[in-house]
């Protein structure tokens, strides 16, 4: 029977010193046990533990109950962390172990010799894929003193390189060598590189089923990080997941083709099909990757016929048949690779068809449209029917002109055109566009930067902008004192007037009541007339202390024009009736429309005197000075009477006979001597002379001012209340009747280029 003896009855170390016998003190006198009748309990100072049976096991804890780790050698001395009740807690792993003490014995650590004085595990781990003999080295020799078990999960002490075939580990404090042969590298957060162990293995999109692309066998990469199951890694300027355990860790080593700082130049591609990867840094040009057809991938460098890319961090090249180039965010251009491709609005609004083929400047990208600038506004091009250019030759590129706020608009469907007489877009038809300038018959347009030109005779009118509403634009006109001779209302003061029938009629009351055209009183300014004691007036307002009622009549005179007419002839939206003649108070009157000489005669010329036959010398000033043919033929036919005039016909001076059709240079009191001498001046010695000749005094004193149309002679939109040519509020329409409109009503075909304006 086994004897339990006192720890306290050993001589000091004689429980170690001999190898079969326990050295004690019986009451003063020393003794000696032999070990295998007694059992020698552990007090809590023990430090050290010897392996009495040989596949002692050390156990590890976990969430899943315990493993055995690690089988001890007997005879082999442990230190121990603590005392656990009936076991020994122990340093095993980069954790804490268990070891039964009743396989164990007391002992010291005099036999020790691969102690672990201060080295380190490090992050890297190996997994056993059999059982793994750990190697005591210290004594030069390779003695076995533990089994890591198969399975295990163990941490390497130091480099994990430092030796070719041999991991170093820490077995409870003690140094020791394991062979790399039955070992699997575990990934640590710092490993760097995997190896390939499946074929194509897929890299995917974060939190997708989409592969980016396809890795080869036997492959290496670098990765970004550790990620669970997962590594992240860099897939051009995207992240990805690859599957860990289809990959095992390793280094840098044989990568020929590391990228060493490369970066993608904002270029990229698309693969329109799985497109292959090639490692060009060896002569056997090997496929190392497979993009996957679809994806969008950052280019490195670009060639005539290959792309270079960077695929986690290795280069590699990509052929160009079969990929498309994509747009960089500083592309500045596009060029439009399929049909009936439009600059749209951002509500979708078709503005303007672009050309196949044709390259435009864009402002930015946008997501899957390019951002263009139409005009004064920004439109949308849809990118998948365009592509990037690479070294763009763009014609014609507007780096001058700004956009004014004026407008044509087209007839039908209208092409636009380069310098060239390329066609670069097409309007619909009725559509307003704003214009930068008119060459000849042409109105130079901007094309999403490009410079274009419109056909004049394809267009209807101009819309030109101002920025003052119309109501500012009435306040200056009324301090200017606007005229009229007709009323069709008018003011009388409340004190005279009583009201009968609920307010809408009165009765005068006053001997005698003037009549105002404005609701004040402004002597002989504004006053149209009397009304006399009895009379009836329908009311129809009041204006503060004045009954607004109906009245018409001419007041003999000029007066003061009421706000409520000045507005009304003012608004051009209460002229816009194209088939009326007051129409053509915005008719513009710098621009030739391309009447002929047979027109003008045969339609307007006929019976009028000397300038019958004279449409040829009209047309050829008009096309000299753009101007309207038919306003300079008005203008003549006003101031010659039809072509009767003395002036008209000829008058001798200085024995020449000279001619003036204009009237250019006459006065009211010397209206034949100076009219001739002015045309002496000119040389103006038969009348196509003083046709064509007049035309540019016309052209200079009249229309080439930015004051080409009846409204703005009267208005003066630009600078109102200033050089404005009448103060009759009725000017402007009384022209387009009397004048212009009449000779148009005899034409029976035309084509009018009108200037309206528009108000904000």
């Amino acid at each position: 029977m086994a004897t339990t003896i006192d720890i306290s009855t050993f001589i000091e170390g004689g429980y170690n010193k001999y190898a079969n016998w326990y050295e004690v003190d019986i009451l003063g006198r020393i003794g000696y046990i032999m070990k295998t009748s007694a059992r020698v309990d552990f007090s809590n100072d023990m430090e050290y533990f010897r392996v009495k049976y040989g596949g002692t096991p050390i156990f590890v804890n976990h969430e899943n109950g315990s493993q055995e780790v690690v089988h001890l050698y007997q005879g082999q001395v442990f230190k121990r962390v603590s005392d656990y009740g009936n076991w020994h807690m122990v340093k095993v792993a980069d954790g804490y172990g268990y070891v039964w003490e009743a396989a164990t014995e007391p002992a010291d650590d005099s036999s020790i010799k691969n102690k672990n004085n201060g080295l380190k595990i490090s992050e890297n781990k190996f997994k056993a894929l059999d059982d793994l003999v750990v190697y005591d080295t210290s004594s030069g020799k390779r003695v076995p003193f533990a089994t890591i078990k198969k399975g295990a999960i163990y941490p390497i002490l130091g480099d994990y390189k430092k030796y070719a075939n041999w991991y170093q580990v820490d077995i409870d404090g003690r140094i020791g060598f394991v062979n790399k042969s039955n070992t699997e590298l575990q990934f640590s957060n710092s490993t760097k590189y995997f190896e390939v162990i499946a074929d194509n293995l897929p890299v995917y999109a974060p939190g997708t089923s989409n592969v980016f692309v396809y890795l080869k066998k036997g492959e290496k990469f670098e990765r970004v990080q550790d990620s669970g199951n997962w590594h992240l890694v860099k897939v051009g300027d995207k992240y990805g997941y690859v599957w860990k355990q289809s990959t095992k860790p390793t280094t840098s080593t044989n990568i020929t083709n590391l990228n060493n700082g490369q970066v993608s130049n904002s270029r990229a591609f698309k693969a329109l099909q799985d497109v292959k990867v090639i490692d060009t840094s060896t002569s056997s040009r090997k496929t190392f990757a497979v993009l996957n057809k679809g994806v969008v991938y950052p280019v490195i460098q670009e060639y005539e016929n290959w792309y270079k890319v960077d695929v986690m961090g290795r280069i590699g090249y990509v052929n160009k048949s079969g990929t498309q180039r994509t747009f960089a965010n500083s592309d500045r251009y596009f060029q439009v690779i399929r049909d009936n491709v439009y600059a749209v609005s951002s509500n979708g609004t078709e503005i303007i068809k672009l050309s196949k083929n044709e390259i435009y400047p864009r402002v930015k990208d946008d997501g899957n449209w390019h951002k263009v600038k139409i005009n004064n506004e920004y439109a949308y091009v849809w990118k998948d029917s365009t592509q990037s250019v690479m070294n763009p030759n763009v014609k014609d590129l507007n780096s001058v002109y700004t956009i004014p706020k004026r407008k044509f608009t087209t007839n039908n469907t209208t092409q636009i055109f380069d310098s060239n007489r390329n066609v670069i877009g097409e309007l619909k038809g009725n559509q307003a566009y704003n214009f930068i300038d008119i060459v000849g018959r042409w109105f130079k347009v901007d094309v999403l930067g490009r410079i274009g030109y419109v056909y004049m005779p394809a267009t209807s009118s101009i819309l030109s902008y101002y920025d003052m509403s119309l109501d500012e634009m009435l306040n200056i006109q009324m301090r200017v004192s606007p005229q009229t001779q007709i009323v069709n209302h008018g003011y009388v003061h409340e004190n005279y007037i009583n009201l009968m029938n609920n307010g809408n009629t009165g009765i005068v009351i006053a001997n005698a009541l003037n009549v105002r055209t404005t609701p004040s009183i402004n002597g002989q300014s504004n006053s149209c007339g009397q009304l006399q004691k009895g009379e009836t007036v329908e009311i129809i307002g009041k204006v503060g202390e004045w009954y607004k009622v109906k009245y018409s009549k001419s007041c003999g005179g000029w007066k003061d024009a009421d706000r409520e007419d000045v507005l009304y002839f003012l608004n051009p939206d209460n002229f816009l009736n194209y088939n009326g003649s007051e129409i053509f108070q915005f008719l513009k009157l710098s621009q030739y429309t391309g009447l002929t000489a047979d027109e003008i005669n045969n339609k307007i010329l006929k019976g009028k005197g000397i300038l019958e036959g004279k449409g040829q010398a009209f047309v050829t000033a008009a096309q000299k000075y753009n101007i309207n043919e038919i306003y300079l033929v008005a203008h003549a036919l006003h101031e010659t009477g039809n072509g009767t005039s003395r002036l008209a016909n000829g008058v001798q001076i200085n024995g020449k006979t000279v001619y003036n059709m204009y009237g250019i240079g006459a006065k009211d009191s010397c209206p034949i001597t100076c009219g001739a001498e002015y045309a002496f001046q000119k040389g103006w010695t038969d009348p196509e002379k003083a046709i064509i000749g007049g035309a540019a005094f016309i052209g200079e004193g009249y229309i080439h001012n930015g004051q080409d149309t009846l409204y703005k002679m009267r208005w003066n939109p630009d600078n109102p209340g200033t050089h404005q040519y009448a103060t009759d509020i009725r000017w402007a329409i009384l022209q387009a009747n009397s004048y212009i409109g009449k000779y148009y009503s005899l034409l029976d075909k035309y084509i009018l280029y009108l200037d309206i304006p528009v108000f904000k």
